[in-house]
C-alpha cells in the first residue's frame, strides 16, 4: 500500500504556502503570562489551552514560542524529559486550535541569557557550544519532524543580543553548522533565524560599540530558507520614535533590506502601552501590517500575545515596560491592538494568492552598509522615494540592474571601484540615476574618468566640511521644483564632502557657497542626476524634518518622471504611501498615513478605473479619473477595483 504524502508548509516565490493555496502567517510571540520565561518548569497547560482558543477566535494562525536553553539541558547532554513531555503537549494544544508553531531555541530574551549554568561565561561561537547546541535541536526536533503543526525552525532569537560575534566569518560558521543540524535530523521543515534589527542597521548600542554589526544578512541568507527580521526602529533623528513620520517606514526599510530572493517574514514588531497610549499603539500596528504588506513581507508577527502579570522578578523587574508589549491585558481583555491584527487577517485570509506590483525603481546599497551613518542616509533615500510616490527595491550592487528605469545611489562614492562600469553600461544603455557624492574620493583614473564622462563633474581631492546650516538655491526649473527656491537644511553631525569644482552637465541648484550642487548630465541613452552633498543624509539628522513640510522628495519626483516610470494611481500628499497588490488576481489598492495626523488627499488614476472600498460598505467611485479620500492618522484605507 502506498504510503501517503504528508504536505509541510513551504515557498513558492516571495511567499508561502501550505495544501496548495498561499500561508500568510499572522501571528504573534507567546509567552504565557503567569510564567513568561519560566513556562516550561512553572507549567499550565490550561492557561495555554485558553490562550491558544482566544488566538484562534482573534484569527491568529502561527506562534512563535521559545525552547531555553537552561530548562531542556540542565546538563551536558543531559535532556529533561518533562520538558519534552511538555513541548508535546504544547504541540498537542496548537494542533486542537489549528495553530501552525514556529519554535524558537533561546538564547537571549528580554535582555537575559537562559543558559544553563555549566555554559555560562562560554562563547556560543565555540566548537564546544556548537556541538551542544547541535545536540539540543537534533534531541528536540527529532520528535516533530513529521510534524504538520511546525511550520519552521528558528535557530536562535536575536544572536547579536546573545553574543556579537569577533569576526563575520564566526556568524556564517555558526549559522551553517546550526542550520545543518536541523536538517540532518528534518528534510522537511523550514528553517529561519530571528534577526534584529542592528542586523539592518548596524549601530553602537550595550553589545556594539563599533557603529556596525558583524551578524550581517547578506552572509547568513544562503543557509536558510526564509528571513526573519525584527523591527524595532532605529536609524531616527534624536528625539523621534516609532510613531513619529520616519519611524512608521522603519518596519518597510528593514523587510526591502533583508529581500534577497526568499521570502520575509516580519517576525518581531509592536510598541508598549507602559509608555504609550493603548489607542496610539493600535495605530502603530494598523501603519505597520499595512505598509509591511505593500513592501513584500511574507507574514507578520507582533511582540507580543499577553502582558506580562509577573514584574516582581527578572527580567520585568527591571524593565517594567517590557511586560505591556501584548495585544491582551493581563486580565484577559483585548488591547485596540487586537481589533487591528483580527482587521488584517480578516482582509488576507480571504486571499488564495497575492502578487506585489513590479518595481521599477532600485536603492543600490554601499559596501559599506553597515555604517551606522551611511544607513542613515540610505533609509532616508528611501524615505524620499516614497514621499515621490515610487515603490523602490532595496539590491546590492551584484545585483542585476537591467529590469530598473530607475536607480537611487545614496552615497555612490562608498562603493568598491569595480561597481563603477556597471553604473556606466547602466546609463549608456538608457537607465537614469539619482546619486550623491559626500565622503569618499579618491584620485583613481577608474573613479576619475566615472565622474567626469557620466555624472559630468569634476571634484576637488580636498574635503570641505559642511556649515551648521546649508542651502540648496534652484538656479533653474527642475520640475515640479522652480527656479529661486531655496531648501534649507540642518545637520547635527559633521559631514565631509567633495566640491565640485568643474560641470560639463547643467547646474538646477547651488549651495551656500555658490558651488554646482545638483547637477544633470546626459551620458549615452541615460541621464545622472549627482547631488554633491548627501542631502539624504542632511535630512537624518534633523529631527521631524519631512513634518516640516521639506521638499527633497520633489528632486526624487523630477527622477522618476525622467525615468518614464507610470504610476497606476498618484497622490497629492508625501505622506500617503500607495501599494496595489494583485489578490486572486483582483486589484487592491492600499493607501497608508504615515503622518500621526488627518489627512484628506486627492488620488489621480493613470487609467479610469470603478473603485470601492474593500473593507465594509464602501463608497463606490465608478470610472473615475480622480476621487478624494481622507485618512485618520496612521490610518490604512484598501479599495479593489470592480469589474
Amino acid at each position: 500500500m502506498k504510503e501517503e504524502q504528508v504536505e509541510f508548509p513551504s515557498i513558492k516565490g516571495n511567499y508561502f504556502q501550505y495544501d496548495g493555496r498561499l500561508y500568510f502567517p499572522v501571528g504573534v510571540n507567546y509567552l504565557p503570562s503567569s510564567s513568561d520565561c519560566r513556562m516550561w518548569s512553572e507549567w499550565n497547560i490550561k492557561e495555554i489551552e485558553e490562550d491558544f482558543s482566544h488566538m484562534k477566535r482573534l484569527g491568529i494562525n502561527t506562534v512563535r514560542f521559545f525552547i531555553f536553553w537552561n530548562d531542556f539541558e540542565p546538563r551536558p547532554g543531559e535532556y529533561d524529559g518533562k520538558c519534552l513531555r511538555r513541548l508535546s503537549e504544547l504541540v498537542e494544544a496548537a494542533r486542537k486550535y489549528d495553530l501552525l508553531l514556529i519554535p524558537t531555541f533561546v538564547g537571549d530574551v528580554a535582555g537575559i541569557k537562559w543558559v544553563p549554568s555549566w555554559a555560562v561565561g562560554k562563547s556560543i561561537y565555540s566548537e564546544e557550544i556548537m556541538q551542544r547546541l547541535s545536540g539540543l535541536f537534533k534531541r528536540v526536533i527529532r520528535g516533530f519532524r513529521s510534524d504538520r503543526q511546525i511550520f519552521a525552525w528558528d535557530i536562535t532569537n536575536e544572536p547579536s543580543y546573545w553574543e556579537e560575534p569577533k569576526r563575520s566569518e564566526d556568524a556564517v560558521n555558526w549559522v551553517e553548522k546550526l542550520s545543518s543540524s536541523i536538517r540532518e535530523v528534518d528534510g522537511s521543515h523550514l528553517v529561519t533565524l530571528g534577526l534584529d534589527q542592528h542586523n539592518v542597521a548596524g549601530g553602537p548600542d550595550e553589545f556594539n560599540v563599533t557603529g556596525r554589526t558583524l551578524f550581517e544578512v547578506e552572509d547568513v541568507v544562503s543557509h536558510l530558507d526564509f528571513i526573519s527580521i525584527h523591527t524595532y526602529p532605529l536609524l531616527l533623528a534624536p528625539g523621534e520614535g516609532a510613531l513619529d513620520f520616519r519611524g512608521t517606514y522603519f518596519p518597510a526599510y528593514a523587510i526591502r533590506f533583508c529581500q534577497m530572493g526568499k521570502p520575509v517574514l516580519l517576525e518581531e514588531f509592536g510598541l508598549s502601552s507602559g509608555t504609550i497610549a493603548e489607542d496610539d499603539v493600535a495605530k502603530y500596528y494598523e501603519v505597520t501590517m499595512f505598509s509591511a504588506l505593500i513592501n513584500g513581507a511574507a507574514g507578520i508577527l507582533c511582540w507580543s500575545w499577553i502582558d506580562e502579570s509577573r514584574c516582581d522578578r527578572s527580567p520585568y523587574n527591571r524593565r517594567l515596560p517590557m511586560s505591556r508589549y501584548g495585544i491582551i491585558r493581563v486580565d484577559g481583555t483585548e488591547k485596540p491592538s487586537a481589533s487591528v491584527l483580527r482587521r488584517f487577517s480578516r482582509f488576507i485570509g480571504r486571499f488564495s494568492s497575492i502578487a506585489c506590483e513590479e518595481s521599477r525603481s532600485a536603492i543600490v546599497v554601499p559596501s559599506n552598509i553597515y555604517n551606522y551613518e551611511v544607513g542613515k542616509g540610505v533609509f532616508n533615500a528611501f524615505i524620499l522615494a516614497k514621499m515621490a510616490g515610487l515603490n523602490p527595491v532595496i539590491i546590492r550592487a551584484y545585483d542585476d540592474f537591467s529590469s530598473y528605469r530607475l536607480l537611487i545611489l545614496p552615497f555612490i562614492l562608498c562603493h568598491r571601484i569595480d561597481f563603477f562600469p556597471k553604473v556606466r553600461d547602466y546609463v549608456s544603455s538608457g537607465g537614469v540615476i539619482l546619486c550623491s557624492l559626500g565622503p569618499g574620493y579618491i584620485r583613481v583614473k577608474r573613479m576619475t574618468d566615472f565622474l567626469t564622462e557620466v555624472l559630468g563633474v569634476e571634484v576637488s581631492s580636498s574635503f570641505r566640511y559642511l556649515d551648521d546650516r546649508e542651502d540648496l538655491i534652484f538656479e533653474e526649473d527642475m520640475p515640479p521644483l522652480k527656479k529661486g527656491l531655496t531648501i534649507k537644511y540642518s545637520r547635527i553631525k559633521p559631514l565631509m564632502y567633495s566640491p565640485i569644482i568643474d560641470v560639463h552637465g547643467r547646474v538646477f541648484a547651488v549651495n551656500s557657497s555658490k558651488e554646482p550642487t545638483l547637477i544633470s548630465n546626459n551620458f549615452g541613452e541615460g541621464v545622472a542626476i549627482t547631488s554633491s552633498i548627501p542631502l539624504e543624509y542632511l535630512l537624518s539628522n534633523e529631527p521631524r524634518v519631512y513634518e516640516k513640510r521639506d521638499q527633497t522628495y520633489k528632486i526624487y519626483q523630477y527622477a522618476a518622471n525622467l525615468s518614464g516610470i507610470k504610476r497606476l494611481i498618484e497622490s497629492s500628499s508625501p505622506y500617503v504611501e500607495i501599494g496595489t497588490l494583485r489578490c486572486n488576481k483582483s486589484l487592491h489598492i492600499i493607501l497608508v498615513n504615515h503622518l500621526n495626523s488627518e489627512v484628506s488627499i486627492e488620488l489621480r488614476l493613470g487609467r479610469r478605473l470603478s473603485l470601492i472600498e474593500a473593507e465594509a460598505n464602501g463608497e463606490l467611485h465608478e470610472q473615475a479619473a480622480k476621487f478624494s479620500v481622507s485618512l485618520g492618522p496612521l490610518e490604512a484605507k484598501i479599495f479593489r477595483e470592480t469589474s
